[in-house]
């Protein structure tokens, strides 16, 4: 049976059952990138699950187009999949540079961290979280310091939030059911003003559209710039 999330990407349902090969190029990418594509096929070891697989290589693909500096989805212009990729990429490096320069996870030890995409009516929201432990009693107010971290002095809803460029909050709160007030979530939310494009005939579905944000869009972003002192947890 096709996966719509594959077949979104021009792979034909019969391909879809055997691992990757160099020959079976996805439509929906530049057709520039072959030799990349071929690279991402070689460095991806096969498993027992083709689609397993293919999602295994369609991420290094757009990792390896990263790391060259070449658009994964079109090749005359930037494809409004290239423009999100840009969109995101200039957000994570904004979120990156922040934690750097303020040390903010220096003391910080995260638990777990988790990712969502959340369809709106103008695009998709982003939102990346962490579970944390900060036995540090004065974090809270740390938080507030001036000239860094300086997050808002108000308080919304429980959260205290810092706007780092447009499209981009950063956000730290008390786990409300957390019976110790030292278990924080700590993340940020990205609002994009974007719809990807997914290339297939029919219309995808919201469950779609957040699965390619999340699989190919921004993995290969969040895995290619790293936080000091978070080299083992993708936040």
């Amino acid at each position: 049976m096709a996966v719509p999330f594959l077949s979104n990407l021009g792979i034909p349902a019969i391909e879809q059952a055997r691992p990757p090969t160099a020959k079976g190029f996805p439509t929906a990418f530049n057709s520039n990138n072959q030799s990349v594509w071929e690279q991402a096929v070689q460095e991806t070891e096969a498993s027992k699950s083709a689609e397993s697989d293919w999602g295994r290589t369609i991420r290094r693909y757009v990792d390896l187009c990263e790391a060259r500096g070449v658009y994964p989805f079109q090749n005359v212009h930037e494809s409004r999949n290239d423009q999100i990729t840009d969109y995101l990429r200039d957000r994570r490096r904004a979120f990156v540079k922040f934690v750097n320069n303020s040390n903010f996870f220096e003391n910080i030890k995260l638990r777990t961290t988790d990712r969502e995409v959340k369809v709106t009516d103008g695009g998709f929201i982003l939102t990346i979280v962490g579970h944390a432990y900060i036995e540090d009693p004065s974090f809270e107010q740390w938080l507030t310091t001036r000239p860094s971290p300086s997050f808002d002095l108000v308080v919304h809803e429980g959260r205290h939030t810092k706007s780092l460029m447009d499209g981009l909050t950063m956000f730290a709160y008390t786990e409300r059911r957390a019976k110790s007030p030292i278990r924080w979530i700590i993340g940020y939310e990205i609002v994009c003003p974007m719809f990807p494009d997914l290339p297939d005939k029919h219309l995808p579905s919201k469950a779609e559209i957040e699965n390619f944000v999340l699989s190919v869009l921004w993995m290969p972003i969040l895995k290619g710039q790293r936080p000091v002192n978070l080299v083992h947890r993708l936040i």
